[in-house]
C-alpha cells in the first residue's frame, strides 16, 4: 500500500533548505547559517570521454540524501547544503568512492586529477581545503587502501555452499580482526594521530563485516530454518555502536539498515514463524508485525531506534496502518526530526524522464527507441555484467520466465554495463538469452542510477503498463520463484476494460 503523507508548508520549506544543489554555477558567498559549500574540480575532465555525472550521498539519520550532480564541461561541480551537525558525505564517480567529513559553515575546495581518480594506483595529485582538511586529506589519501582491505574479505555474495552460517561467521570475524590489525599498523607506521580518521576507518572495517554477516544467510541458497534466536546472530550484540565520534558514519547506518532488512526477511521466510504468518491477514504488509516484535527485543539503545526507523521507512512491502503512529514510542525526536519524507516514484514516467535528461541526443535516442513500442506493456529490466556471479546465476532461468509471458503484455530489456561489446555479445550468445539487449554508456547508466536506484547487480526493475517506474524489489530469478515473479508482473499490467 502506498503511503500518503501530508506536509505542512513549514516542513516542506525546512526540507528545501536542508539540501540546495547548484551545479556548474559560480559559488556564491551566503549568509545562510550552517551552509556547507563544496567546490569540486576534476582536472583534465573531457566531456566526450568521461562520465558527466557524479553521485553524492549526505548522511541524514536514517534517510541519507542522495543527489546526482552534473559535471560542467570544465570539470567543475558546486554543491551547497545546510547541516547543523558534523557529518560524513560520499562522492561516487564512475565506480570510484571517496568520503569527506564536513562541518556546519565549512567552505571546501577539492582539486582532483580525473585520470588518477579513476585509477587508484596512480592517485597522488589532490588538494582539499577547509576546516576538516587534515582529516579529509587522510580520507582521500587512503581511500584505495581501505577499499582494497575490505574487498579482500569473503563477501556474503560469494555464498555457494562452501560454508555453513557458523563457519562463515568464524571466517568473516577472523578477517575483520586481521583488517583491524593492518589498519592499526598503517596508523602506527605513518604516525597518524587524527582521531576522526582513526575512528572512521575502524567503523568502516567493523560495520562492513557486520553487513556481510547479516546478508549471508539470505543468499542462494536461502536458509529458511534460520531465525533471530539462532546463535549465528549472536554477533549483533557485539556490533553495537562502538565508535566514539559524534558523527553517525555511513558504514554504521548502512549496517543498521541491513539489520532491519534481515528481520523483515526472517519474518517473511523463516519456518520458525510459519504458524504465526498463517494467523496474520493476507496482504503485502501482513508479516510486518513479526519483524516489529523481533526489533523490540533488541536492547533499548540508539541502535534499536535506527533499526526501528529503517523498518518503518525502508520496508518495500509497506507498513500496516495501525503501526504507523507507534514509531514515536520507540524512536527519539532527534532521529524523527531528521527523517526526510519522500514520495514514492511510481508516478515517474520513464519516457518523459528520458526526454528531459541531460545527455547527448544520440544516447537519449538510443534509449527512447527501446521504449518506442512498449505502450500499454509492462517492462521488466535487468542490469548485469559478465563477471557478476549472481547475474550469471540467474540467466539460465530467464528464457522460461520470458516464455511464460505474453510478448504483447510484457517486454524484457537487458542492460549490460561495465563490458566491451565483445564480452557483452559473447555472454548473451552463451545463454541464448531472449529479450531486448543494449550495452549502456556511462551517461546512460547514470540515468538508471538516478531514477532506478541502480547500485548493486543484478538489479531488476519494473515499469508498469502506464509507463511509470514501479518502486519495490523483484524476487530473485530462480526456477522456484518464477510464479511469484509473474504474480508481481501481473499486478502492473493494463487493467482489462
Amino acid at each position: 500500500m502506498k503511503q500518503l503523507r501530508t506536509y505542512s508548508l513549514l516542513f516542506i520549506f525546512s526540507i528545501f533548505l536542508l539540501f540546495l544543489i547548484s551545479c556548474g554555477e559560480k559559488q556564491k558567498k551566503s549568509g545562510d547559517e550552517n551552509l556547507v559549500q563544496i567546490k569540486l574540480k576534476l582536472e583534465n575532465f573531457d566531456p566526450l570521454e568521461h562520465k558527466s555525472f557524479i553521485d553524492l550521498t549526505v548522511e541524514n539519520a536514517t534517510q541519507p540524501i542522495n543527489q546526482q550532480l552534473k559535471v560542467s564541461d570544465s570539470g567543475t561541480v558546486n554543491v551547497n547544503f545546510i547541516t547543523t551537525t558534523k557529518k560524513e558525505i560520499n562522492f561516487n564517480y564512475d565506480g570510484r568512492n571517496f568520503n569527506l567529513i564536513v562541518s556546519p559553515n565549512e567552505n571546501i575546495v577539492i582539486n582532483v586529477e580525473i585520470n588518477e581518480l579513476l585509477d587508484w594506483s596512480r592517485f597522488k595529485q589532490f588538494e582539499v581545503d577547509g576546516v576538516n582538511s587534515e582529516t579529509n586529506t587522510l580520507l582521500m589519501a587512503h581511500s584505495h587502501y581501505m577499499d582494497s582491505l575490505i574487498q579482500s574479505a569473503t563477501t556474503a555474495g560469494a555464498k555457494d555452499g562452501t560454508y555453513s552460517e557458523p563457519e562463515y561467521k568464524s571466517v568473516r570475524l577472523g578477517e575483520m580482526e586481521e583488517q583491524l590489525k593492518f589498519f592499526k599498523k598503517l596508523i602506527s607506521d605513518k604516525n597518524i594521530t587524527d582521531n576522526t580518521f582513526i575512528d572512521w576507518g575502524t567503523a568502516k572495517i567493523h560495520y562492513s563485516a557486520g553487513t556481510d554477516l547479516l546478508l549471508y544467510p539470505f543468499y542462494n541458497p536461502t536458509n529458511k530454518e534460520i531465525d533471530d534466536n539462532n546463535e549465528y546472530f549472536d554477533f549483533i550484540s557485539k556490533f553495537q555502536n562502538k565508535h566514539t565520534s559524534e558523527i553517525a558514519y555511513l558504514s554504521y547506518l548502512n549496517y543498521l539498515k541491513y539489520l532491519a532488512m534481515s528481520y523483515v526477511i526472517i519474518g517473511n521466510i523463516s519456518n520458525t514463524y510459519k504458524v504465526e504468518r498463517s494467523k496474520l491477514p493476507k496482504g503485502p504488509t501482513a508479516n510486518f508485525p513479526i519483524a516489529f516484535e523481533m526489533i523490540k527485543r533488541l536492547p533499548e539503545t540508539k541502535d534499536r531506534e535506527y533499526v526501528m526507523t529503517y523498518a518503518y521507512y525502508h520496508n518495500d512491502r509497506g507498513t500496516p496502518e495501525k503501526y504507523r503512529d507507534s514509531l514515536n514510542k520507540y524512536v527519539g525526536s532527534d532521529i524523527l526530526e531528521r527523517v526526510e519524507m519522500t514520495e514514492d516514484n511510481e508516478n515517474l514516467n520513464i519516457r518523459n524522464l528520458l526526454k528531459n535528461y541531460d545527455i547527448s541526443d544520440k544516447e537519449k535516442k538510443e534509449l527512447l527507441d527501446l521504449y518506442a513500442n512498449t505502450s500499454d506493456k509492462v517492462i521488466f529490466h535487468d542490469f548485469w555484467f559478465a563477471t557478476c556471479y549472481p547475474c550469471m546465476f540467474e540467466f539460465p532461468y530467464y528464457n522460461d520466465l520470458i516464455s511464460s509471458n505474453n510478448e504483447e503484455e510484457v517486454v524484457f530489456i537487458f542492460y549490460g554495463v561495465y563490458m566491451d561489446k565483445s564480452e557483452w555479445k559473447k555472454t548473451i550468445e552463451k545463454y541464448e538469452l531472449k529479450g531486448v539487449h543494449h550495452l549502456l554508456s556511462k551517461d546512460q547508466l547514470a540515468f538508471f542510477q538516478k531514477y532506478f536506484g541502480v547500485k548493486g547487480f543484478p538489479h531488476h526493475q519494473l515499469v508498469n503498463a502506464e509507463g511509470n517506474i514501479v518502486k519495490g524489489k523483484i524476487p530473485g530469478i530462480r526456477a522456484d520463484n518464477l510464479e511469484n515473479i509473474n504474480s508481481y508482473i501481473s499486478k502492473h499490467k493494463k487493467e482489462s476494460e
